[in-house]
């Protein structure tokens, strides 16, 4: 027999083990393809090292863009995976808005809800903390803008729109969170189902630890929605820190100041909470005696 495959998969992000505790396994059918399309993206992400050491030369300007579109082709697909995640995500909202509570529905679509939120954190970090991703596209729209004259008309106007969205995509470092939250907060009673998840997630960071690795995952996993939770619901319409949860949230974050991401990679929430609208600058103190 041979080797089994090895699946890709890191100790802290392993989006296929939520799904495996609903019933029937509605979760798992439901975000089939994004469970299998969002590990081989982070993997590839994760690895990715820079193909373009140096500026190129004038003689070599066609022959690293050309060297370069599928790495560029790549970091497209990663926008528009995005951006289908996100209306994934606003997809299942509404499905819980209209369901019962308890039912298979309103269970499956507040799991889904959790995976594909802790999805987009997961995908944001590593964006955001590889800086090759950013270097190579740079150096890719420089040899274009040399080229660009002896492209032809639609090549070089396809490129040119493409570039132009990519830059601010790679270029923000939380551009796929802000985002997906500034798509959240349109939808109309996002902060009812968004606070209800959110106290879901502190029940089930409340069970006592465990060493195995699978719900070490599982673990991490809600650490990071609840800080991303109080992120997203916080806004304009909403202050989240005013939240009647937020002194469970306060614990959890003191019990757990550095949150595992992706191999190497932790998230410290009080820098997210930096960020909300509503953060005050008594805010740390009261996260860090936990009260």
């Amino acid at each position: 027999m041979g080797e089994k495959k090895k699946k890709m998969t890191d100790i802290h992000f392993n989006p296929n083990f939520e799904a495996n505790l609903m019933r029937d396994g509605t979760a798992r059918t439901t975000l089939a393809k994004e469970i299998v399309a969002v590990q081989s993206t982070c993997t590839w992400m994760h690895q990715y090292k820079t193909k373009v050491t140096q500026v190129p030369s004038n003689d070599l300007y066609a022959t690293t863009y050309e060297q370069m579109k599928p790495e560029i082709q790549k970091m497209l697909n990663l926008q528009v995976f995005v951006d289908n995640l996100s209306n994934t995500f606003i997809s299942q909202l509404q499905i819980l808005k209209q369901s019962q509570p308890d039912t298979l529905p309103c269970l499956t679509s507040s799991h889904c809800l959790v995976r594909i939120l802790d999805m987009l954190v997961v995908l944001n970090f590593l964006k955001m903390f590889n800086s090759s991703l950013m270097n190579d596209f740079t150096m890719y729209k420089r040899c274009f803008q040399q080229l660009r004259g002896k492209l032809s008309a639609e090549e070089s106007e396809l490129v040119a729109q493409q570039s132009h969205s990519l830059h601010f995509f790679l270029a923000n470092p939380n551009s796929i969170i802000n985002s997906f939250k500034e798509a959240v907060q349109k939808v109309e009673g996002f902060d009812v189902q968004l606070r209800a998840i959110l106290d879901s997630c502190l029940r089930s960071v409340s069970v006592p630890d465990s060493d195995s690795s699978a719900n070490h995952a599982e673990k991490s996993a809600y650490l990071r929605v609840i800080v991303f939770l109080v992120y997203v619901i916080d806004g304009n319409s909403c202050d989240a820190f005013k939240l009647p949860s937020l002194k469970q949230v306060k614990f959890v974050v003191k019990k757990h100041p550095s949150i595992d991401v992706y191999g190497q990679l932790t998230l410290d929430p009080i820098l997210v909470f930096k960020t909300a609208t509503h953060w005050s600058p008594t805010g740390e103190r009261a996260f860090a005696s936990g009260s």
